[in-house]
């Protein structure tokens, strides 16, 4: 799995990363020297992920940018996409990102219980 980078960032490059649990090779922004967001990835146990730059959310979402932090966390920590909803952190900061995006993209669910 790979994909072009749907971004204006033109200057892009493929890095080995040594994660908590699994190392993984990850593409990320050529100026981001620290690794802090990885956009696309592959691990040594074999799971990937990958972002996408969904032209139908709403502008200025909170947490929006930090997508590419979690798939960094999930490769250096997960063996699967299973694993990766099971972690706490990574799960509150997903479920915030869409409750938020939700929220933003749609007003009227905010009256609703």
């Amino acid at each position: 799995m790979w994909k072009n980078r749907d971004t204006s960032v033109l200057d892009n490059k493929v890095v080995f990363v040594q994660g908590e649990k699994y190392a993984f090779l990850a593409l990320i922004n050529a100026s981001d020297n620290k690794v802090v967001n990885a956009w696309a990835g592959i691990n040594s146990h074999g799971f990937a992920i990958m972002n996408s730059a969904s032209g139908d959310l709403a502008e200025n979402v909170k947490g929006i940018n930090q997508n590419g932090r979690l798939m960094k966390e999930a490769l250096g920590k997960c063996a699967d996409g299973a694993q990766t909803f099971k972690l706490n952190d990574l799960a509150r900061s997903l479920a915030s990102f869409v409750y938020t995006s939700l929220q933003t993209s749609f007003p009227d669910l905010k009256d609703q219980d």
